[in-house]
């Protein structure tokens, strides 16, 4: 968690409100989470009994003041530029979602090389639509809640499905269905941490 938690205080884009919602652990999680929130204004750390992830993100979208909305799960790690160069491209693309690639692996400490050949396409939601049910590498991404820059409007009726297993493909296409423009880079900025416990993994 730790890894997961420096990783967005590395962030170059600074302006950010960062909501760590610990639902109902077990371990020393929250008492480590604490100690980060009491060297960081920017951090605000809620413990809440177990209630699932689903309602973990619905909660986290209402107590959000910011404009946007990007997710990291505790076990992922993100480069130190994310945040700036997907709210770029969202601003230049006139988009509503931001999207980069990411990296599968169980490393806590990866590096992000530097980037060549970086590609940057805007599309609209019908061809969104469509990546998601392509069934390969970028549907995984497309379906996905992690690595995207997400305007917060999008969720104005929305809510996460309580009770279900990949909740986040519940969701998406709702949120992509709602986008005019939608912007993805082929630069990887997320690592997505597997271990062999996770429901992936299983």
């Amino acid at each position: 968690m730790s890894y997961c938690i420096e990783s967005v205080l590395r962030q170059t884009y600074k302006n950010l409100e960062i909501l760590i919602i610990d639902d109902g652990s077990t371990d020393n999680s929250y008492n480590i989470c604490k100690k980060y929130a009491n060297n960081d204004n920017r951090i605000k750390v809620i413990h809440k009994e177990n209630h699932g992830i689903s309602y973990v993100r619905n909660f986290g979208v209402k107590l959000a003041k910011g404009n946007y909305i990007f997710w990291i799960d505790s076990d992922d790690y993100i480069k130190e530029n994310i945040i700036e160069k997907l709210y770029e491209n969202l601003i230049k693309c006139d988009a509503d979602i931001s999207i980069c690639d990411f990296i599968k692996g169980s490393e806590t400490d990866y590096i992000f090389p530097d980037s060549n050949n970086i590609a940057v396409e805007c599309f609209d939601n019908k061809r969104g639509l469509e990546l998601i049910y392509k069934n390969d590498h970028y549907s995984f991404i497309m379906a996905a809640s992690w690595a995207k820059l997400i305007k917060k409007d999008l969720y104005n009726g929305l809510q996460y499905p309580d009770g279900k297993i990949f909740e986040d493909i519940y969701m998406s296409h709702h949120l992509i269905n709602k986008c005019k423009k939608i912007v993805f880079t082929n630069e990887v900025m997320y690592y997505y941490y597997q271990w062999p416990e996770s429901i992936l993994g299983k």
